[in-house]
């Protein structure tokens, strides 16, 4: 179970996993676990996984001049979800991500099942 902010607009939170005496806390529904796997598939930036310098949404090169488009950032994005949030034979339920900036002119992202 992933720890999340009461008010997303709190600046000091980070995304966590709830560990209770040494073990992860379970998801109440399994259904949970796939919409758990394709936020982290967004959240998760390339190069922040030790190990594993590929996995991840290359979001840092937005920023950087001429590097990357929304268009690719999308790109990226969905394609990790469609590779983490899978259950084997399970329901696959659509999942698409909606951008949006703020007034700082960052970036923010909402998943959406369909």
């Amino acid at each position: 179970m992933l720890i999340m902010p009461a008010d997303p607009h709190d600046k000091s939170w980070c995304l966590d996993i709830d560990i209770v005496d040494g073990f992860p806390r379970l998801v109440p529904f399994e259904r949970n676990t796939q919409d758990q796997r394709a936020a982290v598939s967004a959240y998760t930036f390339r190069g922040t996984i030790p190990g594993k310098p590929d996995v991840g949404v290359d979001w840092s090169s937005l920023y950087e001049d001429n590097k990357s488009t929304l268009v690719n950032i999308d790109n990226e994005v969905r394609q990790a979800i469609q590779e983490n949030a899978a259950i084997p034979e399970g329901p696959n339920s659509t999942y698409v991500p909606t951008y949006s900036t703020d007034k700082s002119g960052g970036i923010s992202i909402t998943i959406y099942q369909g």
